[in-house]
């Protein structure tokens, strides 16, 4: 009898340890077209991240964390890359907590979470934007690096004349009577987005620009100059000065604060909680969050909100 409880407390003890340690191990996807390979640099979480990048072999990464143990993922941050991770999280038994992605698709497959609202609720704000400013004719400039994302925004143009195009250079606009359209909407990153300003800016210095969530970054405005002035962005965060970083460290707040010892546990948290984050509570609908979303509009160099919903 002595030696059953023995054998049970020293079972006790393991589990512990495994559960403080182990479930310390996060896995961690970056895609280096945004500021998520920043985060790792910058974080005082107490985790231990295991990182990867999107552009690697998904099947080699996935092996990389099944062998630590690993049950949840934060990231990655674009919804291209959510849809290549899916066979693997499914395989697996994890879960993607991402900062940002907010394909609609994915946000229902029951795989990945997220901490930005779905399209469907940026579209609904973007529809009362455009209907706000008067838009009539619409050119919607999408990101072909990120097709999951900025394909689901086509569905605006069932409401508004217009055309879509994936913007890969300057070329892209050039087949374009730039001075025939009121509104340009922006699926592109930041990184991208600078020279589709310009070019928008010099053929219809009139036009409203209205960017989404990947735009909001602060080199937009460095880098932008004058012909920033007066865009419109949607975000799910308050400003920061680092805003994807800010939402990615929401994320590893959550797992910080709260540790899980399989996915279907973290899934059980996340859908049957509300969750406090930096200032504001959240709690999901299948893999979507609810949450506030802030139109800002750039004036004299500066992120300026002008409406929430």
């Amino acid at each position: 009898m002595q030696r059953l409880i023995l054998v049970i407390a020293l079972l006790f003890t393991v589990g512990i340890v495994w559960y403080m340690y182990s479930s310390g191990y996060v896995g961690y996807m970056y895609n280096l077209d945004t500021a998520s390979y920043e985060y790792l640099s910058s974080s005082k979480r107490h985790l231990t991240f295991i990182s990867v990048s999107a552009d690697e072999d998904m099947k080699k990464s996935f092996e990389k964390f099944a062998q630590r143990g690993v049950k949840v993922i934060v990231g990655p941050p674009l919804s291209s890359d959510g849809e290549k991770i899916i066979p693997y999280l499914k395989k697996y038994k994890m879960i993607s907590l991402s900062a940002t992605i907010s394909s609609d698709d994915l946000l229902n497959s029951g795989y990945i979470y997220s901490l930005s609202p779905s399209n469907s609720a940026y579209i609904s704000s973007l529809m009362e934007v455009l209907k706000n400013v008067g838009s009539r004719n619409i050119l919607l400039v999408l990101d072909p690096r990120n097709v999951k994302y900025s394909d689901e925004f086509k569905t605006i143009l069932n409401n508004y004349n217009g055309q879509s195009v994936y913007y890969y250079n300057p070329e892209s606009l050039s087949g374009f009577d730039l001075s025939s359209y009121d509104t340009a909407l922006l699926t592109v990153s930041f990184k991208y987005a600078i020279d589709v300003i310009n070019q928008l800016r010099e053929a219809n210095p009139e036009m409203r620009i209205i960017g989404t969530d990947s735009l909001l970054n602060s080199d937009l405005i460095t880098f932008g100059g004058k012909n920033s002035e007066g865009m419109l962005i949607l975000y799910p965060l308050e400003y920061t000065e680092y805003p994807e970083v800010s939402l990615i460290d929401e994320c590893a707040e959550i797992l910080e604060e709260h540790r899980f010892i399989s996915s279907e546990q973290f899934k059980r948290f996340l859908n049957n909680s509300v969750i406090q984050v930096s200032k504001e509570k959240i709690f999901f609908n299948s893999g979507s969050v609810k949450r506030d979303v802030y139109l800002y509009q750039i004036s004299d160099g500066q992120f300026k909100m002008i409406a929430k919903w």
